[in-house]
């Protein structure tokens, strides 16, 4: 029998905190809830758990990590080394409160409890979490994926789940943000983008682009480095503070991010560079500078220290309040437009994840959709599913999947409720339902590619069309049958 009492579930905007019984110990999973009595002091207040482990730097998973660590100053915390490096950017936690496990090594970090870090995607450094209790007559796991993706971005590669394949846990805790909701490709996504700000540019508007601090804002900035409507373009980009911070941080994570950005970075920086168009910035130089007419980087100023005299970029953290670092005409926009509304002639506001008419809107998906999530889910083939972060009716949607309800035992939990999981000591895998499987397509000159998810390697009948490795193409109406051909006659 596991034991889970959810302190928060990410459901709204409490966090995530998860309390897991097992082999006789009281493991935190994450510790990101925000300062509300009846979920934080109920975990300040109670006995302390053997140890916390946390998926990932976001936030919503460990903001309240550095109460935590004030109240249990002798309870260890875990996560892989980058995450490690990005939770101790908050001053309130000293520097080697956490620490760091191995990717992939099943590290024994109490008597009969393993702990194992695979790769999630989503933002550097997130992890899967295996926990295994070997202390009965068969082992007992319990799989965490704190938050998950299985697309790459620019920064992360997404989760390889053939790396999962075969861990067949007891009981899954999975996310589940966007419900049964099938997102197009972020590449696709990336690139509307950087289209509606070179719309915007073109027409005269700087743009204000309020961003996650961790994560997105650092990705954002990548793809005005390299991406062609941008590079080598002269336009100014503005990066608080607070943004700035992490993006030095990143800096010295270049081992850890894809091939391509490790190539990128030998030659140049990542983010901030004033030697290489666009030319980013930190947003307190603005107020140093002096002559409105010259284009180059250290010498473009505001106009009058109200509104920038040339179209340009400021990314600052998401709209939640004014703060009083900014410079004076940042400060005056943001206050006309928490009593107006969020444009003006100079300046439109890219806001993500909403619809307000008054803003231009961006999405770049970080998490499993759902089209992928039920890929991971079958592929692992629990006995218990836990659905949290997300929204009562995204998650419900999942739990009304009939490939999903028929197969597992599916819970999806409250904030402040407890859930027992009782485990079958000889259940049966339900076997691997058929999957569609969605992809890409590439023009060239003289050929078109067809990109397939790797997961598709997971169904037996692969390996006969991947011997074949040949296959023909006919169209049936409007769609396109494609068929393994042998290489025989």
């Amino acid at each position: 029998m596991l034991h889970c009492f959810f302190y928060g579930t990410g459901r709204s905007d409490e966090g995530v905190c998860i309390e897991l019984q097992i082999a006789g110990y009281r493991v935190l999973l994450d510790c990101g809830l925000r300062d509300r009595p009846d979920l934080r002091q109920g975990l300040l207040q109670a006995e302390p758990p053997d140890l916390v482990l946390c998926s990932h730097a976001h936030a919503d998973h460990v903001r309240s990590l550095p109460a935590f660590h004030e109240a249990f100053p002798l309870v260890p915390i875990y996560s892989s080394d980058v995450t490690a490096d990005l939770i101790e950017l908050d001053p309130a936690l000293n520097s080697g409160t956490i620490e760091p496990l191995p990717w992939r090594s099943s590290q024994e970090l109490l008597p009969n409890l393993t702990v194992q870090l695979f790769p999630a995607g989503h933002l550097p450094g997130a992890a899967i979490i295996l926990l295994t209790d070997t202390s009965g007559d068969r082992p007992q796991t319990f799989l965490y994926t704190g938050d998950l993706s299985l697309a790459n971005s620019r920064l992360t590669d997404g989760l390889k789940l053939e790396e999962l394949r075969g861990l067949s846990p007891d009981v899954l805790l999975i996310e589940g943000t966007y419900g049964t909701d099938r997102l197009p490709h972020r590449r696709q996504l990336e690139t509307q983008l950087m289209e509606k700000l070179d719309r915007a540019l073109e027409s005269g508007q700087s743009v204000l682009l309020p961003v996650p601090v961790l994560g997105l804002a650092q990705e954002i900035l990548i793809l005005l480095r390299s991406h062609h409507l941008f590079s080598g373009r002269s336009v100014n980009i503005w990066v608080d503070e607070a943004i700035a911070t992490v993006c030095e941080q990143y800096e010295r994570l270049i081992p850890s991010f894809p091939s391509s950005i490790q190539n990128f970075a030998r030659y140049q920086a990542l983010f901030l560079d004033t030697t290489i168009r666009p030319w980013i910035q930190r947003l307190e130089q603005f107020e140093q500078l002096q002559s409105p007419n010259d284009l180059t980087p250290n010498s473009l100023t505001p106009n009058s220290l109200t509104l920038p005299s040339v179209p340009q970029i400021l990314l600052i953290p998401e709209l939640d309040s004014i703060e009083d670092n900014w410079p004076t005409w940042v400060r005056s926009l943001m206050q006309q437009w928490s009593t107006t509304d969020l444009r003006s002639s100079d300046w439109v506001v890219f806001m993500p994840h909403t619809d307000s008419p008054e803003t231009e809107t961006y999405f770049l998906p970080d998490h499993c959709d759902g089209a992928t999530l039920p890929q991971v889910i079958h592929n692992l083939r629990p006995q218990h599913v836990i659905f949290i972060h997300g929204t009562e009716e995204k998650l419900l949607q999942l739990a009304e999947l009939d490939d999903l309800n028929s197969r597992y035992k599916l819970h999806i939990p409250s904030p402040g409720s407890a859930l027992e999981l009782p485990i079958a000591p000889n259940f049966s895998r339900p076997a691997l339902p058929d999957v569609s499987y969605e992809g890409e397509l590439v023009e060239t000159e003289t050929e078109v590619l067809l990109s397939l998810p790797s997961e598709i390697k997971a169904d037996p009948r692969w390996k006969k069309l991947s011997d074949l490795g040949m296959v023909s193409a006919q169209w049936q109406g409007n769609t396109l049958v494609i068929r393994g051909l042998s290489q025989t006659p």
